[in-house]
């Protein structure tokens, strides 16, 4: 059954609303399920000549390693409200959506609302935005109802 995880690198404060990253993922039991090789990049980076060729050989020559990539990420934005709970409920609303949507072969069915938004909001999204960065979802009420993690 598929399931989403909350990026936290995409969490921030947009327009004075709070905004997090859903990442949709498949898992094992979906027909779509597929681990993607992809090369294992050292922390350097590239140190070589600048050439393409040169530059295609090296990353001919990392080792790899099978992930499984999101199918999607969403991002929805809450005013500084939201609760936790709302937090996964969205997330879960947002997974079925993009299930439906994917199946459907429209991915891009997704569509932004528009939103007013008071600049206000802003400080009070900040210190809710800092309590969304340390919490562990697995201690949300009702979080075993939700597929996200």
């Amino acid at each position: 059954m598929s399931f989403a995880e909350i990026e936290k690198s995409g969490c921030n404060v947009f327009k004075g609303l709070v905004q997090i990253r859903y990442d949709l993922f498949w898992d094992g039991n979906d027909p779509e399920y597929k681990l993607t090789e992809v090369p294992i990049i050292p922390p350097d980076g590239y140190t070589g000549e600048e050439t393409q060729e040169d530059y295609q050989d090296w990353l001919s020559s990392l080792p790899t390693e099978l992930i499984n990539p999101p199918f999607c990420s969403h991002f929805v934005y809450f005013e500084p409200t939201v609760t936790d709970e709302e937090i996964l409920f969205v997330g879960e609303l947002a997974l079925d959506m993009a299930e439906k949507n994917y199946r459907a072969g429209d991915i891009t069915k997704n569509k932004n609302m528009k939103f007013e938004w008071t600049p206000a909001w802003a400080e009070e999204s900040a210190r809710r935005l800092d309590a969304i960065q340390a919490l562990d979802v697995a201690t949300v009420n009702n979080a075993e109802i939700y597929r996200v993690k």
